[in-house]
This record gives structure tokens, sequence and C-alpha cells, in this order.
């Protein structure tokens, strides 16, 4: 079960209820003086206690993000190996002119990938780990020297698939995501076409190309952005 979201959280919570119905049914079963029934109602107590706090806990870790998954608690408890990544600027300038046909050195993608129906020329079949959904481009990379393999989403202007922009070339604006986050929040978290193409209308910003890349690896582990 997943440590964040809905599901997890409503449980925790259902169980500190019955908690705390409980302890109002067994309580008069702990009365009197003696050493037993001391001890029953302070376990009592403080098992309701303990989980009222836990689904706070829980709570306030599903709007600010302080643990991801199990691992990372289980890491914050007991300690874990850390993990190391170096990067190789050649290695990703590569594999990033690689992701699809006709790229430049300068990063400037093809107008012709997107599919459209008004193009005249017939699409190019696109490499392997590479999809298009509307206007993002999803795409997995293996770095050449890191070797690792990570997820990259790319936001094209409103106008790309135009065959009058065949030959334009946009600005590339780099974004990241917080932690934990995925390069999906920009997207769909965020909205990000439609608040682009806002700022196109208002004339605040010119049509770019955005690159939202995985930052966490593996998925998931704490690496400080």
């Amino acid at each position: 079960m997943s440590l964040t979201g809905v599901v997890f959280l409503v449980l925790v919570a259902v169980v500190a209820l019955g908690a705390g119905v409980a302890a109002v049914v067994y309580l008069p079963r702990f009365a009197g003086g003696s050493v037993r029934a001391i001890s029953g109602r302070i376990g009592v107590l403080l098992a309701v206690n303990v989980l009222v706090l836990f689904t706070v806990g829980v709570a306030l870790n599903d709007q600010y993000y302080f643990f991801a998954d199990w691992s990372d608690v289980r890491t914050a408890m007991f300690g874990g190996r850390a993990v190391h990544v170096s990067h190789a600027g050649g290695g990703a300038a590569q594999a990033a002119n690689a992701l699809l046909p006709g790229a430049t050195p300068s990063g400037t993608l093809p107008a012709s990938v997107v599919p459209t129906a008004t193009a005249t020329k017939p699409q190019p079949t696109l490499p392997p780990g590479v999809s298009i959904q509307g206007r993002t481009v999803h795409a997995t990379i293996t770095g050449s020297h890191s070797r690792l393999t990570g997820t990259v989403l790319i936001t094209l202007p409103d106008d790309y698939n135009d065959p009058r922009s065949q030959d334009r070339s946009y600005p590339v604006l780099e974004t990241f995501p917080g932690y934990p986050a995925t390069p999906q929040q920009w997207p769909d978290g965020m909205n990000l076409t439609g608040e682009l193409d806002r700022a196109v209308a208002q004339h605040t910003t010119g049509r770019v190309i955005v690159v939202s890349p995985q930052t966490e690896f593996p998925s998931g582990a704490d690496d400080e952005c």
C-alpha cells in the first residue's frame, strides 16, 4: 500500500477512530487503583494518542511529502546506502541529441516529428522508447556514460506541428520537479500547456519547448534535487 494518498490516510484514520471507541467501551473495565487497572488505563490512552498523532503525521506527509514511500521511511529509521550519481555532460548531450530524428546539436527538434493531419511529409518513425500524447513527447533515455535510465517529457508549443514552422527554431526551457515528484507534475499538476498558451496569448512570453527530466535515481530516492 502506498504511503501517500487517500487510501492509507483513511485506513489510519479509521483505525484511530476505532481505538477511540474501544477506549470508551473498555476503560470502565480498568476501574480501581490496582497496578493492573492503572496499567490498563495508561495502555489504552497511550494507544489512542499514538494513533491520533500517527494519523496527523500521515496527513501532514500527504501534504508536504516528507517521505515519498516506505523505503524512505526505512532509510530514515534504520539507515541505508546512499545513492551516488555521477553525470557526464557529454553523454547527456549525446542522449538528448539522439532523442528524435533530425535533432540538431543545439537541441532543436524537427517539427515533422509531431503527427498532424495537415503535414505534407510522411510521419517519421519514432525511436524506441518515444511516444507522443497530444503536445507532450514521452521519452525513456539511457545515459551513454551514467547508464541511468530515466523519463524525459518534452512539451511542444501549440504551433509546432504547423508545416509553416518546419524550419523554425524554438528556445528550450528546462524544468525540474521538486521532491518527491515526477516529470509528469508539470503537464498534469501544473497545467503546463495551458499556462504556456495563456502566457503566449498575453504576450508575456514567446513559444518555447519545455524539457522536464526525471531527477530522482532510483525513482523515489531523495537525492536532494
